[in-house]
């Protein structure tokens, strides 16, 4: 079931849903708006040849061009970079490390410890559930995150945070993204929406902070 409004990077997801075939083992699905906070204790993630992403050392390398992704034919789909620069998130300033909008990488056995600790706040919070923790083909592809086995949501349940914007009420809407943004201790915000309706005003405020935090389109963004 795709997103109700094409808010956040909803128009990405719907652009790249007929492009992207399925992931098998050992790679897993995670969706859905995560914003990548902070520097990761990682050391490596998968085969290069494979990879669109490096993580090298504890801090996330930057490559502009895309890497092909078992299949040629997508990789325009996922021509995307992670850009390490500061950003005003909602006027709470520092040093952030954000992936732009595209697909990143999740060994299936993080992402089953993922959906362990966190099916309760997943299957209310997020659009596309998780169908079953070993699920291979779950949905479309949104944003996936590899890091090495030894480190595991297990260790640090609050490094993930999830938040649902429920409420028409700007006051609330703008409250939750700033208490979101300036929860120190979250590595990745994910973001999601269950508006009865969908205004003018509410449209300009979550794209304002869209923009915010993702100052420049990926490529295959409309």
């Amino acid at each position: 079931m795709p997103p109700k409004y094409p808010l956040f990077n909803s128009i990405a997801i719907q652009s790249m849903i007929h492009n992207i075939p399925t992931l098998s083992s050992p790679f897993y699905l995670f969706d859905d708006d995560i914003v990548i906070r902070k520097r990761l204790p990682v050391t490596t993630i998968i085969d290069a040849n494979k990879s669109i992403v490096y993580l090298g050392g504890d801090t996330f390398n930057i490559r502009i061009q895309p890497h092909t992704l078992y299949d040629g034919n997508i990789h325009t789909a996922i021509n995307m970079g992670l850009r390490k620069r500061s950003a005003d998130l909602l006027k709470s300033k520092g040093r952030y490390f954000i992936a732009s909008h595209g697909p990143l990488l999740l060994y299936r056995e993080i992402g089953i410890k993922i959906w362990n600790e966190f099916r309760v706040e997943m299957n209310s919070l997020i659009s596309h559930p998780f169908r079953m923790p070993a699920d291979p083909s779950i949905q479309t592809l949104y944003i996936y995150v590899g890091y090495s086995n030894y480190y595991t949501f297990l260790k640090a349940r609050k490094m993930l945070r999830f938040v649902m914007l429920d409420s028409p009420n700007l006051q609330i809407i703008r409250r939750k993204l700033q208490n979101a943004f300036s929860d120190q201790l979250a590595y990745f915000i994910c973001i999601n929406d269950d508006l009865p309706s969908l205004t003018a005003e509410i449209q300009n405020l979550l794209n304002k902070a869209y923009e915010t935090i993702f100052s420049k389109r990926c490529s295959f963004e409309s």
